[in-house]
């Protein structure tokens, strides 16, 4: 589980839980491992879990798994933040039984502060808590809790400089770059091997014999 700072204490000696601020850009990398002990959502079936990751006004969404009360996901992804457009402090995990009609009903979640992400990692069974921050009970009256893996560092990874031009473009111009650069990387690659300077045939005549 998350690793909370130490607590200070104030002037009667009552602890204080001191708040430790993100980075100002970070990224996330974040494994969605399973769930265990959800709750019966519907009366006829099992539960349809998937779970939505916030990180300040972004969201990447798992892919659901369909009746059980205990999903594996074991799905990863990588969010990024910079100060440029806003500094979250906590990422959210918030867990969903899928509905035709809608966009699910909501089980439960799990909310990780940042600044204490960044110096401890989290590798392990966390509890999901309701809206009001009770534990939630699963179908078993075992508390629901899912497995996360969520490392974080300071740094932003490399991105190439056409990726911001595309981010909201149709995939076949996406595609179509991809193909382009490929198509002149390898003609490069061509016209060197046809233009490099060849060995002189005389000099070598003149070693053999």
């Amino acid at each position: 589980m998350c690793i909370k700072s130490e607590k200070k204490k104030s002037a009667d000696g009552t602890p204080v839980e001191e708040i430790r601020p993100p980075p100002k850009q970070g990224t996330l990398s974040i494994t969605l491992v399973e769930a265990k002990h959800l709750p019966k959502m519907d009366i006829h079936t099992k539960c349809d879990p998937f779970v939505v990751i916030s990180l300040g006004n972004q969201t990447k969404k798992s892919k659901v798994v369909k009746k059980t009360y205990h999903p594996q996901w074991e799905q990863s992804v990588v969010m990024t933040y910079t100060e440029a457009h806003e500094t979250p402090q906590t990422v959210i995990f918030e867990v969903f039984d899928w509905d035709k009609v809608g966009s699910g009903e909501y089980i439960g979640h799990v909310e990780i502060n940042l600044g204490d992400l960044i110096h401890e990692g989290v590798h392990g069974m966390l509890d999901l808590r309701a809206r009001d921050g009770a534990l939630v009970r699963g179908h078993d009256k075992n508390i629901s809790a899912i497995y996360l893996e969520v490392s974080m560092t300071d740094q932003l990874p490399w991105v190439p400089p056409w990726d911001p031009i595309l981010e909201e473009k149709p995939a076949w111009a996406l595609l179509a770059v991809r193909v382009l650069a490929g198509f002149w990387t390898f003609l490069g690659l061509v016209l060197w091997c046809c233009m490099r300077p060849q060995p002189s045939t005389a000099l070598s005549d003149k070693k053999e014999q």
